[in-house]
Parts: C-alpha cells; structure tokens; sequence
C-alpha cells in the first residue's frame, strides 16, 4: 500500500481528504481519516498479461488518536470490465509497533469479480528487522 498511496507534497493534490469518525481498533482509539484519488497516475498496479494498469484508489487511513501514527490503511479499486462484469479490490494493511519502530503486522487482500470472492490473502508478519520498520 505504501507504493500505492504515495501521499508526498507533491501527490496530495491528487486525493481529497475527509474526516470520518473516531473509532476503536482493539484497545486504541483511532481517528479514521477518508481519502479518495482524484487525480494524477498513482494507484494500484495491476499487470496483465503484459502491460501495466493503474487504478484510482479510496480508502481510509487509521490514526491513532493520541499522537496521529497509522494503524491502519485500507486501500479499495473498482475496475468495470464490461457491462456484466466489475472486479473489485479490497486491501488492508495493519501496523503494530515494536522496538525497531512501526511495522506491517498483517495484509488482507481480497478481489471480488461481482460480488464473488475470486482471491483472499491474509498475510501475517514476525521476526522484524530494522530495515522494515517505519520509524514515527
């Protein structure tokens, strides 16, 4: 999601932000911040076959309330490939703290094609180096 999302100085004017509600994920209280691109060439990436296809993406950002460190991003895509057919991507990456600073404890990735699950990832992390982290 990181390559997904890159939210720089130079990228923000590509999404639009909203405050969504304050929530709870496990005992932390979280701030849950709504973004939607609407512009620009980032995105997800999907290769087919052999080319390469961006995809517009939403989603929401997971802050923890006391001092704004992402717990969580959620990115979504739409891709409509014809009038009976849509393929839709769900992806959810939650972070955990640990001595070497924020890393990535779990990916959930799904598709769906309509509304059937095609595709279901669900990826757990352990044993963290200090090249991996995200330090706050």
């Amino acid at each position: 999601l990181h390559d997904a999302l890159p939210i720089s100085e130079r990228h923000l004017k590509e999404y639009e932000f909203a405050l969504g509600s304050s929530q709870r994920l496990g005992d932390e209280a979280v701030v849950v911040l709504k973004y939607r691109q609407v512009a620009g060439t980032q995105g997800l990436t999907l290769f087919k076959e052999r080319t390469e296809e961006r995809q517009a993406a939403t989603g929401e950002i997971w802050l923890r309330q006391s001092d704004l460190v992402p717990l969580r991003i959620t990115l979504n895509t739409l891709e409509v490939a014809s009038k009976k057919y849509t393929f839709r991507t769900e992806a959810t990456v939650d972070y955990v703290p640990s001595s070497y600073g924020l890393v990535p404890g779990s990916v959930i990735y799904k598709q769906f094609l309509n509304t059937g699950l095609l595709v279901e990832n669900d990826l757990h992390y352990t044993g963290f180096h200090r090249d991996n982290a995200i330090i706050p």
